[in-house]
């Protein structure tokens, strides 16, 4: 599932309802390289972000606050073998990005 919209819209409050209906909904935790928080995102690093972008993995990264934020194909897969994952974006662009490398997924 997707939820898009800016940041404060209400994206954590739907997520956390949906886990509280049914435990298979999940908040896709995004990569993070960078500093500042680290709740809700699994850290990486520079270099590995790199080798994720040579292996094609990177569906969608965008830089905000001095940080890169990046959603991953191996990542979302791999969820979405174990639940429904709810995925937060707030670029249109991230929403097509997402929706295209996985065409099969309703």
């Amino acid at each position: 599932m997707i939820l898009y919209g800016p940041s404060a819209s209400g994206k954590d409050t739907v997520t956390a309802e949906l886990q509280r209906l049914d435990s298979r909904y999940q908040q896709f935790r995004r990569l993070k390289a960078g500093s500042g928080r680290t709740t809700g995102y699994r850290m990486t690093t520079d270099a590995d972000l790199a080798a994720l972008r040579a292996a094609g993995d990177v569906l969608w990264e965008n830089r905000r606050y001095g940080s890169v934020y990046v959603v991953d194909a191996h990542g979302l897969r791999r969820q979405l073998h174990d639940g429904i994952p709810v995925v937060h974006l707030g670029q249109v662009q991230a929403v097509d990005a997402v929706r295209n490398a996985f065409p099969h997924v309703r």
